[in-house]
């Protein structure tokens, strides 16, 4: 029987601690995917099926996820207070390549002192985020963005970003949040006070008229 001209079957490995896995497109949940591990120390096993087959030259749409453990990617040197985050370049699906890649690491608000080190030439470009309670005050988050064309599975290599984080910086969103509840709380108070104590002397005033 001769080999069809479409596929239909993506094969993808995810890191053994990932879960929350997701496989949708714009339409919604694609239902058509298995995930299997042979042992809790080896690889997760994603298999995809599209929604359609597809032949040489037609596109698809469509968006995979999941969650890995923060200490399974980020390390922390307490001698020179220095987080590195580990990560792989490549795409975990197997037997493609990508012409164009663009890989972005959003830092939390406040790093300072970033490096890149990848094993491979790649384009870099750094750009601001602000996502709620972000304060211009920090600057936002700094935005790692990384280029490169033509990846295969020899890019499959891991890169490393470095930075420098105080933990102070970690109550910077509590402490506007209670602030700004402080703030409501207390102009309601003065509002009612001074509302208030004008409300109950025309009162009187209006009593003491009638009594008359």
């Amino acid at each position: 029987m001769p080999e069809s001209p479409s596929f239909r079957r993506l094969i993808t490995e995810l890191p053994q601690n990932s879960d929350g896995i997701y496989y949708r497109d714009n339409i919604g949940n694609i239902s058509t995917s298995a995930v299997f591990q042979s042992s809790p120390e080896s690889p997760k096993i994603v298999v995809l099926d599209t929604r359609y087959p597809l032949y040489g030259g037609w596109k698809i749409s469509f968006y995979l996820g999941y969650n890995v453990p923060t200490e399974d990617l980020l390390n922390f040197n307490p001698v020179d207070n220095t987080y590195t985050l580990e990560v792989d370049f490549g795409i975990p699906i197997r037997d493609l390549w990508a012409q164009d890649m663009t890989i972005k690491i959003i830092l939390p608000e406040g790093t300072t002192d970033i490096s890149v080190d990848a094993p491979f030439n790649v384009q870099q470009s750094r750009t601001k985020r602000f996502t709620y309670l972000d304060s211009p005050i920090l600057d936002g988050r700094n935005v790692i963005v990384l280029q490169k064309e033509n990846i295969v599975d020899l890019h499959n290599k891991k890169f490393k970003v470095s930075f420098k984080f105080r933990k102070i910086l970690m109550l910077h969103e509590p402490f506007l949040l209670i602030g700004a509840w402080f703030a409501l709380f207390l102009s309601c108070i003065i509002f009612v006070r001074l509302y208030g104590a004008g409300t109950s002397k025309d009162m009187q005033e209006r009593s003491l008229k009638k009594n008359e």
